[in-house]
C-alpha cells in the first residue's frame, strides 16, 4: 500500500509540474526535444572521453614497458 501511495504522489507531482509548465507557456515538446538533444551530446562526449582515456592508457603502458 505504501508503495502505491508513493507512486500516486509522484504521479500527482508530475501532473502538477506539467500543469505549471503549461501555465507558464512552456512548450513541453520543445523541452523534450532539447533534453533528447542534450542526451545525444552527452553520449558523444562520453565516447570522446573514452577514446582519450584509451590513448592515455596506451601511452602509460608503453612508457611502463620502456622502464
Amino acid at each position: 500500500m505504501r508503495k502505491f501511495v508513493n507512486l500516486q504522489s509522484k504521479y500527482k507531482n508530475s501532473k502538477e509540474e506539467i500543469f505549471l509548465m503549461e501555465e507558464n507557456n512552456v512548450d513541453i515538446e520543445k523541452v523534450k526535444q532539447i533534453i533528447q538533444k542534450l542526451k545525444i551530446e552527452i553520449l558523444e562526449k562520453e565516447d570522446k572521453i573514452n577514446e582519450l582515456l584509451k590513448i592515455i592508457n596506451d601511452e602509460v603502458d608503453e612508457k611502463s614497458e620502456e622502464i
